[in-house]
């Protein structure tokens, strides 16, 4: 029994159907193509690099802001650099 392939473009069609029936009846965005879908491949940019403090991360709305300078000041020895360095350490790890 030889089952005929269905081309690309055809198996796409069957996802892009289902992914809107998906989102209808959710009443958002929530499955879809990234090339297709805009809202969702922005929802999935991250706007923040998480610190390793959980406090820090609550208090500035999910860390440090991506794409921006920031200032962290404090008395003499207090950490200021010490949690700087973890944030890098962690962040280079998850990349390797």
């Amino acid at each position: 029994m030889a089952t005929e392939r269905k081309s690309l473009a055809e198996r796409l069609a069957v996802m892009d159907k289902v992914s809107d029936e998906v989102n209808k009846k959710v009443g958002k965005n929530i499955a879809g193509r990234l090339s297709k879908n805009k809202e969702l491949r922005e929802s999935l940019v991250q706007r923040y690099i998480p610190s390793v403090c959980h406090d820090f991360n609550i208090a500035t709305g999910g860390g440090y802001p991506r794409g921006r300078c920031t200032l962290i000041a404090g008395i003499y020895n207090i950490g200021k650099q010490h949690k700087l360095f973890k944030v890098l350490l962690t962040r280079s790890l998850q990349i390797w």
